[in-house]
């Protein structure tokens, strides 16, 4: 199952539009731009390659975004002190040791589960995820 064959010749101006979709989404939304290129190369590749594709792609764009936002929020009045532009430092390095920590761990973890087992912890995360947006954005808005 991990190690299975590439499947079909990934169509490459779908996987570019795909891509831009997703960092589009990601810079929107500051969610994860895995959400979308994991499904979508899974289909051309194994599981363990698309996941580390798409690990590996979402450094450049986190770090275009996190660039835009600094850029974007820079001199601005009113920000918490230890920001750069609207990157809040402390969050930020507390999150960066904490992804550093724990993504091996995923990582080693990940190979262990059944494919479906893994999909059904990506939607509990989703739900709840969209369960929070719902209440931030329509109850407590």
């Amino acid at each position: 199952m991990w190690n299975k064959p590439i499947l079909r010749k990934i169509n490459r101006p779908m996987f570019i539009v795909i891509i831009l979709i997703a960092g589009f989404i990601n810079s929107m939304c500051g969610i994860g731009t895995g959400n979308i290129t994991i499904p979508f190369l899974s289909r051309y590749y194994p599981l363990n390659t698309a996941k580390g594709t798409a690990l590996i792609s979402a450094i450049f764009a986190y770090s275009a975004g996190t660039l835009s936002y600094i850029i974007n929020g820079w001199g601005l009045i009113g920000l918490p002190p230890y920001s750069l532009g609207y990157v809040y430092l402390p969050a930020f390095f507390a999150v960066a040791i904490g992804a550093i920590i724990t993504t091996p761990v995923g990582s080693s973890l990940s190979r262990r589960f059944e494919l479906k087992w893994l999909c059904y912890v990506l939607l509990g995360f989703v739900l709840i995820a969209a369960v929070n947006i719902i209440i931030h954005a329509f109850i407590k808005g």
